[in-house]
């Protein structure tokens, strides 16, 4: 049985997000992570859930909280164009 906990949900579009803020590849991520690309991938496209480490080694190598990547997005959310980037910013803006 694993120790890691199962976090899911939307967190890949804040991942994502996060990652274009800091102006950041998806491949300098995984490698500043120590993610492989693949599961990075998998995890901004929410084909995979993120894990407690996932999140943690993602928020460290952002230079972030890791609260900042565990914040619950509006169900409603779209993320495909620039309005709903504009929403996810205005929502994550403290």
């Amino acid at each position: 049985m694993s120790n890691v906990t199962r976090i899911g949900d939307p967190i890949g579009s804040l991942v994502r997000f996060q990652r274009l803020q800091a102006g950041m590849t998806q491949n300098q991520l995984a490698e500043r992570s120590g993610l492989g690309l693949g599961g990075l991938a998998d995890l901004e496209a929410g084909r995979v859930p993120a894990t407690d480490n996932d999140v943690r080694a993602i928020a460290a190598a952002l230079g972030i909280e890791r609260t900042t990547l565990l914040n619950r997005l509006p169900d409603d959310l779209n993320l495909t164009d620039m309005s709903g980037l504009l929403e996810l910013y205005k929502h994550l803006k403290p």
